[in-house]
């Protein structure tokens, strides 16, 4: 997170979901919401003597939902093309809270906020999430590169960001107390949902579109093993993750 590499994915996740990171230092300790903890490429706001010692991700009221969408060249590669969104509805079905990062399209991790302000307070609908998608690829700057071309990589963003159906998967990812789940031995990211590690994002998604130039993958091999890592110890990479 640190690092402030603008390929990298976890910042993008913590981007949608509203997280910070504590810094420690000389001086004690400090919060520093993850948008401004990288200020350039490879450039964090931590002071000399600091480093991120946990982050802490708000735990989502009500209903609510994520998903990371990756476009990379192979497993475990940096992304081409990275979106993460977050949504969170409110009783009466309007959208609550959204949260849109974006990967390896700007010189930082991005988020997307008029796309967020748009779907906030209002129902989820398809002309809504077409609206929200042409506002998160507004919101890049991607460069042309030997991976694709700028106004390529625009469009799938757009792609990635279009949430038909995250509606449904809002509603299915709270169950009442005691509910059980219809899969009787659920998979590692499941699972580590349920611990807390990285809620809600951690469901590994479907791509919303087919894209050919390269492989989609909801997140790369090193997250899985870090979320099973997190499974058991609570641990992210020696950071500690807690659940607020």
């Amino acid at each position: 997170m640190a690092h402030g590499d603008p390929e990298g994915d976890w910042n993008s996740v913590l981007l949608a979901t509203g997280a910070e990171v504590v810094a420690e230092g000389s001086n004690g300790t400090r919060s520093i919401p993850i948008g401004d903890l990288v200020v350039g490429v490879f450039t964090n706001s931590l002071e000399p003597d600091e480093m991120v010692t946990e982050v802490r991700i708000p735990v989502p009221t009500g209903r609510s939902s994520g998903t990371y969408l990756k476009l990379e060249r192979r497993i475990g590669d940096y992304a081409t093309v990275g979106v993460a969104v977050h949504l969170a509805l409110a009783a009466d079905g309007t959208i609550s809270d959204a949260g849109i990062g974006l990967t390896s399209v700007a010189p930082i991790n991005t988020k997307a906020t008029a796309a967020e302000d748009v779907l906030r307070g209002n129902e989820p609908s398809p002309e809504l999430f077409a609206e929200a998608a042409e506002l998160a690829a507004a919101a890049s700057e991607p460069r042309d590169d030997v991976r694709g071309s700028a106004e390529w990589k625009r469009h799938v963003v757009k792609v990635f960001t279009r949430l038909r159906d995250r509606r449904r998967r809002a509603r299915r990812s709270r169950r009442p107390p005691g509910g059980r789940s219809p899969d009787p031995r659920p998979g590692p990211a499941r699972r580590a949902r349920r611990s807390g590690a990285l809620l809600p994002l951690t469901r590994l998604a479907r791509p919303v579109a087919p894209l050919h130039a390269d492989r989609v993958h909801s997140l790369p091999s090193i997250a899985h093993s870090r979320l099973r890592m997190a499974q058991r110890s609570g641990n992210i990479g020696g950071v500690r993750v807690e659940r607020r």
